[in-house]
């Protein structure tokens, strides 16, 4: 293949490898004061193409300094969720409760930072440790930390966002901050907290530095060092909360404590331009230490969506991909145009739900291993609210919100009767007028089915949606190995594994509908690297290494006479079976100049007889993907 081009009157050439809505509902607890916070009660997870807030309380997606939307997409544009949470309910043996229990987190953070020390034997509760102890802070960790600067733009950004300022007001000092504390977070990962680190030795305890060649090509790659991380991630946030205080759970829908530690950590990868960066992932493990079984548990994703302006949004579910989402009820949105952007979608698939018994040809997942004989529950019901509607949120620091959310775990719609419960009616399509729990899981972007404002559907407002999943078991824990930490395997652990998918077509054309689409595109790439346990991710090629010749009215670029260099560049990923195809090299009117601003002066293409390359995408000339 050739690699070198000689161009004529080039100025520059490069190459190219293949606001937030009004707050509307206290957050339950004091914000934080703005500024890069040295007391570490919350971050960010922005590495991808996202900017979303986490606190170590439980509190996430929405900003604890403004109390504004908390998830921001695309990143420094405007927000498309106000808030989310995880909400959980299950009943305790009778003796102890004839009534469910219900706990997590909506407008109200049912949960306190920080593990559970002793379990719960059935005659003594369980007990915490103190919420301020310094380990129950939030972690937020970077593989690539020791490289960062205080000149790095994407770290002032992250200053920035972290402060909720704009990047010109940011001090150096704000930035040397963070830099430190993805150093501080490394070297004092809470591996014996449940904190996820590769285990290169395979003995299940962390050896920091341990390395194992375990492919046997000679070189240490991710996974084959024993230091923090998960998934292969490039960014990977962690905290440890609790359910045990009875102000928290009592404010949030009435309900006493039912004794459940949360592990959460959080992962994304620093390609915020591919499809891998509009995403990032959740996981969530509960670990009953009540010293009870808890019977008919469900767990729930709730989201308040606010895509742009909270007043015009539409829901929606796919129950094949077990994904529900938002995306604005019009062609465009105030809050997007004012970034010259269609609005966006957001979806937030449910990959993996808790892990029950199966037929023997099922195989569940659990971190990231495969046990034959069990399955993973889907999301088993969807369901949404209608801020002003007759399906609205249930009640906060009432027991009635305890009946009325475990009625919507079950998939029926917000009533206090448990025996008598009301299923929501399909408002449109061919299974109008039917009882479903499934609501609006019509097609928007093909317009087909049950959608959202269409029928007897409530017109454009201010939604919210859940994810549910179950019921099943969950019995007292058993810490089998004695490590303290809920492993797989043991009674009374689970775990789910949600995404956090983004999609809009910013090109001409773009709109709110094929927004959707988009976002289900992404998803499925999502998807697929869920299905391989994120086994090899995918990276863009290495940049090449360019040597330019300034001549008379004549540049040549040069990125062949470094072997090793243009060999690393064009090496294929045998993992995923993506393999280097060729070269483009583009005109550039000024050095800003987007790709789109571009003129395509060369193509380079391995002679290989491929030469065209299938995937989805907008394409504005036909409106449609």
């Amino acid at each position: 293949m050739f690699k070198k081009i000689s161009i004529l009157f080039i100025a520059m050439a490069w190459l190219f490898l293949a606001h937030n809505a009004l707050a509307k509902a206290p957050s339950g607890q004091e914000l934080q004061k703005p500024g890069v916070q040295a007391d570490f009660l919350q971050t960010l997870s922005n590495i991808q193409n996202f900017s979303y807030w986490v606190r170590n309380d439980g509190l996430i997606g929405r900003s604890p300094i403004s109390g504004n939307s908390g998830g921001i997409y695309p990143r420094g544009t405007s927000g498309v969720v106000f808030a989310e949470g995880i909400i959980w309910g299950g009943y305790l043996p009778p003796s102890v409760d004839t009534n469910p229990r219900v706990g997590g987190q909506t407008y109200v953070i049912g949960t306190q930072p920080g593990w559970i020390v002793t379990p719960g034997d059935g005659v003594n509760p369980p007990t915490a440790v103190d919420p301020t102890d310094l380990r129950a802070r939030i972690y937020r960790i970077r593989r690539d930390y020791q490289n960062l600067t205080v000149d790095d733009p994407g770290m002032r950004q992250d200053a920035a966002e972290h402060a909720e300022k704009s990047i010109s007001d940011v001090t150096d000092a704000e930035v040397q901050f963070l830099i430190d504390q993805y150093a501080t977070d490394w070297e004092n990962w809470p591996t014996d907290l449940g904190a996820p680190f590769y285990d290169a030795n395979g003995n299940g305890e962390y050896d920091p530095g341990v390395e194992v060649d375990l492919n046997g090509n000679g070189t240490i790659e991710i996974g084959e060092r024993e230091e923090p991380g998960v998934a292969g991630a490039d960014q990977v946030i962690y905290f440890v909360a609790n359910d045990l205080d009875v102000a928290r759970t009592t404010s949030l829908y009435g309900s006493q404590p039912i004794g459940l530690e949360l592990q959460v950590t959080i992962w994304g990868y620093n390609q915020p331009d591919a499809t891998l960066g509009q995403m990032l992932f959740k996981r969530f493990r509960f670990i009953n230490k009540s010293g009870y079984q808890i019977d008919s548990m469900f767990v729930s994703q709730w989201v308040d969506p606010d895509v742009g302006n909270y007043t015009d949004d539409l829901a929606g579910c796919d129950i094949p991909r077990s994904l529900g989402f938002s995306y604005s009820g019009f062609l465009t949105d105030d809050d997007f145009s004012g970034f010259n952007l269609p609005p966006a979608a957001v979806g937030f698939d449910f990959f993996q739900g808790p892990m029950v018994a199966g037929a023997p040809e099922d195989t569940a997942i659990f971190d990231f291993q495969k046990f034959p004989g069990y399955r993973n529950l889907p999301m088993t019901s969807f369901i949404f609210f209608a801020a002003g509607s007759p399906i609205s949120d249930p009640p906060l620091g009432d027991f009635d919100g305890t009946l009325e959310w475990y009625n919507m775990l079950n998939g029926y719609t917000p009533t206090t009767d448990l025996q008598n419960p009301t299923p929501y009616i399909a408002g449109a399509g061919e299974n109008a007028g039917q009882p479903t729990k499934f609501p609006l899981s019509g097609d928007p972007f093909l317009q087909t089915g049950d959608i959202d404002a269409f029928g007897n559907n409530f017109g454009p407002g201010d939604r919210r949606i859940a994810l549910n999943s179950g019921p099943f078991t969950l019995p007292n824990w058993d810490d089998l190995n004695g490590n303290g930490k809920g492993d797989a395997g043991e009674p009374g652990v689970q775990e789910m594994v949600v995404a956090v998918v983004g999609g809009i077509v910013a090109q001409q054309g773009g709109n709110n509908r094929n927004a959707v689409a988009q976002m289900k595109i992404n998803d499925d790439f999502a998807q697929f690297l869920y299905n391989r346990l994120f086994q090899g991710i995918p990276k863009p090629p290495i940049r090449p290494k360019v040597t330019l010749t300034e001549l008379d009215r004549e540049i040549v670029l040069d990125w062949g006479s470094d072997i090793d260099a243009y060999q690393a560049t064009e090496a294929n990923d045998p993992v995923l079976g993506f393999n280097f195809e060729g070269y483009n090299v583009y005109q550039l009117p000024r050095e800003t100049s987007t790709k789109s601003q571009a003129m395509k002066i060369a193509t380079f293409d391995k002679n290989n007889f491929i030469t065209t390359i299938r995937g989805k995408k907008f394409v504005p000339e036909f409106g449609d993907i």
